[in-house]
């Protein structure tokens, strides 16, 4: 049987949250669980150790949300797909071509790609 992979959503916004956790379900995925500040996603890093993160640009909390994803990554080497609006997306692609970038309002597919591209990443 083939290990799931381990995603952590980490999304301020409660209906997007919902929409994105029944989606990476019904793609298979194992969703440990919802973060909706950065402290809380910090915590469910350093606890469950997923391998790809759902970031969501604008979750609450004091430090600039680009600078946790580098930190994530660098420090634990989750992939992560960073859920944005289109000026977020231009100014972080430029900064880091190691994540996979979505913009808000997602197209399913899109989203879809992105997680299993960082899931097959991750994987390899």
């Amino acid at each position: 049987m083939k290990k799931q992979t381990k995603i952590v959503l980490a999304e301020s916004e409660s209906i997007i949250a919902e929409d994105v956790a029944n989606l990476v379900k019904t793609w298979g995925f194992d969703l440990l669980g919802r973060a909706t500040t950065q402290d809380e996603l910090m915590k469910f890093v350093k606890d469950y150790r997923p391998e790809v993160i759902i970031f969501d640009t604008l979750l609450r909390g004091k430090r600039d949300t680009s600078l946790i994803a580098q930190q994530i990554y660098k420090k634990y080497g989750t992939s992560l797909v960073i859920l944005g609006d289109r000026t977020d997306l231009q100014d972080g692609k430029s900064l880091n071509r190691k994540f996979s970038w979505v913009a808000k309002p997602f197209k399913e597919d899109e989203l879809k790609k992105a997680v299993k591209k960082m899931a097959s990443k991750r994987a390899a």
